[in-house]
């Protein structure tokens, strides 16, 4: 069973699968990142309003860099979550690091709809273009 990437990090290069491939982003592909744009649908039970995501940092400055990166991937509606996050996933891992990290809901129940796929399309060049990197 492979399980839930995103709730894996650090990860394992002995453990499952989902460890396995958490620790291999964690220790190879990370150090080589800019930027982190997290596409999701809201996990198995949920419905979600289309909206960009991040979590409330307490530098300023970081805080900003993400609220603008945020904005950036065009979205109408941004959610800053305080206190959420157990730490293992991929926007912990990447926070660490000091690298930018913006979410994205983009469906619900484990589903996305076309214009779905069209947004996070779109919003993931438009972060690019908002960090110089096209």
């Amino acid at each position: 069973m492979a399980g839930d990437i995103n709730r894996t990090f650090r990860g394992d290069s002995w453990g499952t699968f989902s460890l396995m491939v958490a620790h291999f982003l964690e220790s190879l592909i990370l150090p080589m990142v800019d930027v982190s744009v997290g596409l999701h649908t809201a996990g198995h039970s949920n419905d979600t309003v289309l909206s960009t995501d991040m979590h409330y940092l307490p530098d300023p400055a970081a805080r900003r860099r993400t609220m603008d990166a945020a904005a950036a991937f065009g979205l109408p509606l941004n959610v800053v979550f305080g206190g959420v996050d157990e730490g293992g996933t991929l926007t912990s891992s990447v926070e660490r690091r000091g690298i930018v990290s913006v979410g994205a809901e983009l469906g619900g129940s484990r589903r996305v709809s076309v214009e779905g796929v069209r947004i996070a399309r779109r919003g993931r060049i438009n972060t690019l273009w908002h960090f110089g990197l096209t």
